[in-house]
């Protein structure tokens, strides 16, 4: 819905946080929406309360480093994807940004891994991981034996 017509998602979301508001999947679409509308601090506030409700909630992390990332902080973005990719193995979409992050300060060895990481979740970006980690594996750098095994 949030893709489509953020403000409609927004409003609709909004709904579900005052319906609901210990739900942290409510405030973490609601987050998603305030992203995709371009609302990108209001959007850190939601998935905050996500956070903080669920401190595992792999998504609300995952979201949070996009959001991170738009508004320039690049650390609290990398960890933020770590955290979610952590959390949710199958989440290569996390381990895919991580991994571009990793790739642009130059630590190459860590970007594999996670690149690997990303190709064995089987997510959107696998193609890309897989080009990604295919340049690397020209440069000489290969993923450890540990970066395949701790996906699913």
């Amino acid at each position: 819905m949030a893709a489509n017509n953020p403000k409609q998602a927004v409003q609709h979301y909004k709904i579900g946080t005052q319906v609901s508001p210990r739900n942290a999947d409510a405030w973490v679409e609601l987050g998603y929406a305030q992203l995709q509308g371009g609302d990108t601090k209001v959007a850190m506030d939601s998935l905050q309360k996500a956070v903080k409700l669920d401190g595992n909630h792999a998504r609300a992390r995952y979201y949070m480093g996009f959001a991170l990332y738009k508004t320039g902080d690049k650390k609290k973005a990398l960890d933020a994807f770590l955290q979610a990719g952590k959390l949710d193995l199958s989440l290569g979409e996390a381990h895919y940004n991580a991994a571009k992050i990793l790739l642009q300060e130059g630590r190459k060895q860590e970007a594999a891994d996670a690149f690997q990481r990303a190709v064995t979740a089987k997510s959107a970006q696998t193609g890309d991981a897989r080009l990604e980690l295919e340049k690397l594996l020209v440069e000489g750098v290969k993923p450890t034996v540990a970066a395949a095994k701790t996906a699913p």
